[in-house]
């Protein structure tokens, strides 16, 4: 004999008891819905989802204890019949692909909830298809960091062809490049040009004693030309005149970067690849060409 569907009414309160965390309502409802046709309820990763997104971290560590689809695999997407298609999808049922994963880190408390989604056996490393993966996505969270790495997260990997390690010497803090180096971060991917295109003191401070070279010149491969070729970006002064694509408010202003590499040994005589030097560069500022003769620059 067929199930009745379930009422709108009662997949209201059980979407509204998993969003509020309340445990013994969302086992009553639970318990409720075996009654109903499974296609008519919520299925486990919308409720995963739900709970994720509000940051209820114990209410989706209840539900993986409760509900026995949630063991079958991360990360937990719904397995349908073969002659199911798109139009028969049930409404109530999320398939979003890492679904679950994307509700977490969009959420409310991203770390509570990931911590129980890793206990739950989500790897550290999880890719996340075009948006990188759990750690590339986690960057901008100093604890969701701190708790990937010592899940085991690899810190030497890149999104959109920049290293991790570059991607936090960008920050407004030190506080997750510390973090990278600590598990074994490489200093690849030009650090230090990153720290100062967006005028992060501190950063450039921490990565000079870690051994960064306040003088390398950086390059760049463009692809406009056939074969790809190298193009000459210059010094961190360079980068601390012209800044970048900064997608960052920046933390000190270019005067001050430039004042703080001149007085730590930065060369003011290095050429980019149009022959310019970053004094050349900063003409017409007169903060910062201010700063250059400070330092004894005059040309």
């Amino acid at each position: 004999m067929a199930k009745d569907n379930a009422s709108d009414e009662f997949i209201k309160r059980l979407l509204d008891a998993t969003a509020a965390g309340k445990l013994d309502q969302i086992s009553v409802l639970l318990e409720e819905s075996k009654k109903y046709s499974p296609l008519s309820v919520p299925n486990a990763q919308a409720l995963l989802e739900k709970a994720a997104r509000n940051g209820q971290a114990e209410t989706d560590r209840f539900l993986f204890d409760t509900l026995p689809e949630c063991g079958q695999k991360t990360p937990w997407e719904p397995t349908l019949p073969e002659s199911f298609d798109a139009e028969d999808f049930p409404k109530t049922w999320s398939r979003a692909e890492n679904g679950v994963v994307h509700a977490a880190l969009d959420g409310t408390d991203p770390p509570k909830v990931i911590k129980v989604l890793l206990d739950a056996g989500l790897s550290p490393n999880f890719e996340l298809g075009q948006a990188g993966n759990l750690l590339s996505s986690s960057l901008h969270s100093t604890e969701l960091v701190k708790l990937l790495l010592e899940k085991g997260a690899d810190p030497n990997g890149q999104y959109l062809s920049q290293t991790y390690v570059a991607r936090a010497a960008a920050l407004p803090t030190v506080d997750v490049l510390n973090l990278l180096v600590k598990h074994g971060a490489r200093l690849e991917g030009s650090p230090l040009r990153k720290a100062a295109e967006y005028r992060r003191i501190l950063n450039v401070e921490r990565l000079l004693e870690l051994g960064q070279d306040i003088n390398e010149v950086f390059t760049e491969t463009t692809y406009l030309s056939e074969p790809p070729s190298q193009v000459i970006l210059g010094s961190a002064l360079h980068s601390a005149v012209q800044g970048g694509r900064l997608q960052l408010p920046v933390t000190n202003s270019p005067a001050e970067m430039v004042r703080f590499l001149l007085g730590h040994g930065a060369k003011a005589d290095i050429l980019d690849g149009e022959g310019k030097t970053a004094f050349q560069l900063a003409k017409g500022r007169e903060d910062i060409v201010q700063a250059f003769k400070d330092h004894g620059v005059t040309e």
